[in-house]
């Protein structure tokens, strides 16, 4: 005589099995979600050490012209200016230009070939490429003006301020990109 299970236990069987489905699929969706999230975690971070490496190789790269040009000893002397530093002879013959910005050649002879480094016309149009290290913020006041400030120099006269007269000696007007409402 064979035995048939009653309704209730192939009831309870059923349930077990679907709980059983259920909790295997919670388990394999939350693994394969965390690995996705990981994923997503371990790109980020390596997009942020690539950023960080090339940050820190511009910054080496111009501490190496930096050392280069102040170690070399023997007949020649240097100097620095903004963007650069220069190395003279001994007889005050320039011998070599250290740039400390991007260029075609990190080093030049001559004064001429720093021609080619000279922003264009239109360089103010081109945020990508170029930026004006000294353009004003304008900040409006409660009275309703909006006030400019130069993170670098100001240069209107710190007597007057209001007007637009530079101070003595200082002048923005041929700069390429200036404009009337920026003082």
């Amino acid at each position: 005589m064979i035995l048939s299970p009653n309704r209730k236990s192939r009831g309870v069987a059923l349930i077990i099995v679907l709980a059983i489905l259920v909790l295997i699929t919670v388990v394999a969706v939350t693994f394969f979600s965390r690995t996705v999230s990981l994923r997503k975690a371990t790109v980020n971070e390596k997009a942020g050490v690539t950023s960080r490496q090339l940050a820190d190789s511009v910054v080496n790269l111009v501490q190496a012209q930096i050392d280069h040009a102040a170690t070399r000893g023997g007949n020649t002397v240097w100097a620095s200016q903004p963007g650069a530093i220069r190395l003279f002879e001994t007889s005050g013959n320039l011998q070599t230009i250290y740039r400390l910005y991007s260029g075609k050649n990190l080093t030049a002879s001559d004064v001429a070939d720093f021609s080619e480094d000279v922003p264009p016309a239109d360089w103010a149009s081109n945020p990508a490429l170029w930026v004006d290290l000294n353009r004003p913020a304008f900040v409006s006041e409660s009275s309703g003006t909006a006030l400019a400030h130069f993170p670098i120099l100001d240069p209107r006269d710190p007597a007057n301020p209001a007007s637009q007269q530079t101070t003595a000696g200082f002048s923005i007007t041929g700069a390429p990109g200036a404009t009337a409402d920026q003082p």
